[in-house]
């Protein structure tokens, strides 16, 4: 529509005018536009919701022609609610009681005494609905739909209009992913790849440019990128996850909670203070913080998630999935909410651009409990009895313990552990967590991170075996027990800074030693030095499947002030914690790692500084195998 201002005149307009020739002059109608609450000057630049629709108003401006047709209205909230009520309307010119609702918005300009607004895209409401960019392009509006990979550039816009404007200014742009923010990242796309289901993502769509074939089609997934992006789908959670802002660092908790970090690639990571997702581990490293935590995430392919126990430096345990989210007090957590154009690939199936995030959290708390109980977590668990865990928060029980909690436990009594983060028990327990494990016998425990218990219930087999226990074509070492000296060839002693006459190592037995655990006894390979030595043993592991994750487990004891740390190829995987009974009780551990080749040195390096006598570190047990448990060799 033009405006109906004097003298220009167009064909329609005389048309119009010839309908209702006292249209011009002062009238009711006019008086009526004052009482209404939407009306300019007064409204300009606003956002007003009207109906179902929220409306962005501007004085003195005309969105001429596209129009459904005229309607005579007593005010301009009844020309807004037409439009509400019109299918396809996307805009309105308001001029004294003509109402002209729009299909487009293409061609606007400024027009005195013309009133103007236009729909605010917003989700579910805009789903389906289309949008047409200032050079005509139409653009059909995906709610909670993102379509991952084949990004060209990444901007920040206010809203989905401002995004999809940008798309239309981009050569090549052809789809959008916007997550809502002030400012929200706004993804452009060259292609309109498989359409996925993302409730944190508002997509637009160039109708021209998606295949009829595809356009309704929409997956849902759980499975991680090949492309340049990574994501996980089902998500469950609202638009706009950010609520807490965006920001670069310094991350702290609980004061980052809810807002999205930024790292050096562009990734955006939601900080989720006290949080841990179970289970779903790739590989565990040791961060000095949060921030470093997600770097490294950032850079390991496949990575979509991270819990993160601080520390100097601390456990940063980094996840292929999202799962539920479980409160725990000892974690800070992020999940991939975009992937930067720096991030690695990965190799499973579909490619993704944009957050997948899925949300359920079920229980969360530190539970005291003084009886049986049962759990399904996955990081580590401290415990001092049998416990039966599949948990994830810190549990206290003075009794057999079976909880759903989630960080490290302790327990302590023999361990049959393929868990991954640390945990330390004191009973009976078996675990198939996935975040290192620490414990002192045998323990089945499917936990993950720290719960604590108190009494034995049942005892599984003392000798931890690897389930299910690996082939000899695997090439791998089942229950490495050292018991006859000279037997274990391929243990030696890989270098010592030795300052007194002490036997670098030798192979002892339980009777000269009276260690107990594993039925009463164990006899290991013992590393034995003094005062300010440093000596380090180990093995190489061959026949190893690159990219694949493998699980080690030993048994061992060392003096009460040495210092002992396993290392995987020269990288620090656990520092092994003082232990009560240090000099008579070996103590069992358990630990993945992903193989960077077809071989890997597994050593353990042990000081004591200030030790005026011998001390050292003995092992026994060693196993290790897929972590799961398929041979691939």
């Amino acid at each position: 529509m033009k405006s109906f201002l004097m003298p220009h005149f167009s064909f329609a307009q005389i048309a119009l005018l010839a309908i209702a020739p006292t249209f011009m002059a002062a009238s009711p109608l006019k008086a009526r536009q004052t009482d209404s609450t939407v009306s300019c000057p007064d409204s300009d630049g606003q956002t007003v919701n009207v109906g179902t629709s929220s409306f962005a108003i501007t004085c003195d401006y005309d969105y001429y022609g596209n129009d459904f047709g005229v309607s005579w209205v007593s005010s301009f909230e009844e020309c807004l609610a037409t439009c509400d009520s019109t299918t396809g309307c996307v805009a309105v010119s308001y001029n004294g009681g003509a109402c002209y609702p729009k299909s487009s918005i293409a061609g606007g300009e400024t027009a005195t005494g013309v009133w103007a607004a236009k729909k605010v895209i917003s989700c579910p409401d805009s789903d389906g609905t289309t949008y047409t960019a200032t050079d005509g392009t139409v653009f059909t509006i995906e709610c909670s739909i993102d379509r991952y990979g084949n990004d060209l550039a990444t901007t920040w816009e206010s809203n989905l209009e401002n995004c999809i404007e940008a798309c239309e200014a981009t050569s090549g742009c052809v789809d959008v992913s916007y997550i809502p923010g002030s400012p929200g990242p706004c993804y452009l796309k060259s292609t309109a790849g498989a359409a996925q289901a993302n409730a944190d993502v508002w997509g637009a769509v160039n109708k021209a440019a998606l295949p009829s074939s595809t356009s309704s089609a929409v997956i849902s997934t759980s499975t991680v990128s090949t492309s340049s992006t990574i994501s996980v789908a089902n998500p469950t959670s609202t638009p706009g996850a950010c609520t807490g802002g965006f920001t670069t660092g310094p991350l702290s908790c609980p004061a980052s909670d809810a807002s999205c970090y930024i790292d050096s690639t562009g990734s955006v990571y939601l900080i989720e203070c006290f949080i841990d997702r179970y289970d779903g581990d790739l590989a565990i490293s040791w961060e000095s913080s949060l921030e470093s935590c997600i770097s490294t995430c950032s850079a390991t392919a496949g990575c979509i998630d991270v819990s993160y126990i601080p520390g100097t430096p601390g456990p940063c345990y980094m996840k292929s999935v999202v799962n539920d989210a479980q409160s725990n007090t000892a974690v800070l957590g992020a999940k991939l909410i975009s992937s930067g154009s720096a991030s690695p690939t990965s190799t499973s199936s579909t490619t993704s651009a944009e957050p997948i995030t899925t949300s359920s959290s079920s229980s969360a708390e530190p539970t005291s409990i003084s009886s049986s109980s049962t759990s399904s977590s996955a990081e580590p668990t401290a415990s001092s009895t049998f416990s039966d865990s599949s948990s994830a928060e810190p549990t206290t029980t003075s009794e057999t313990s079976s909880s759903s909690l989630a960080e490290p436990t302790t327990t302590s009594t023999p361990s049959n552990d393929s868990s991954a983060e640390p945990t330390t028990s004191s009973s009976s327990s078996s675990s198939s967590s996935a975040e290192p494990t620490i414990s002192s016998t045998s323990s089945d425990s499917s936990s993950a991170e720290p719960a604590t218990t108190a009494a034995a219930s049942s005892t599984s087999s003392a000798t931890p075996t690897p389930t299910p226990t690996p082939s000899p074509s695997c090439g791998l070492i089942e229950d490495a027990g050292f018991e006859t000296p000279g037997t274990t060839p391929d243990w030696a002693l890989l270098s010592s800074q030795l300052a007194t006459s002490y036997t670098p190592f030798s192979i002892i037995t339980a009777s000269t030693q009276g260690f107990t655990a594993e039925d009463g006894a164990h006899a290991g390979f013992f590393v034995m030095h003094g005062k300010t030595d440093t000596a380090t043993v180990g093995t190489t592991i061959q026949q190893l499947t690159a990219g694949v994750s493998y699980t080690v487990t030993f048994w061992v004891i060392r003096h009460p002030s040495a210092t002992s740390i396993a290392t995987i190829d020269g990288t620090t995987i656990l520092t092994i914690p003082v232990q009560s009974g240090k000099n008579t009780q070996m103590w069992q551990y358990s630990f993945p790692f992903v193989a960077g080749g077809d071989t890997a040195i597994i050593a353990f390096k042990t000081s004591c500084p200030g030790i005026a006598t011998a001390c050292g570190l003995g092992l026994d047990a060693f196993s290790i195998a897929p972590t799961s448990g398929t041979c691939t060799n």
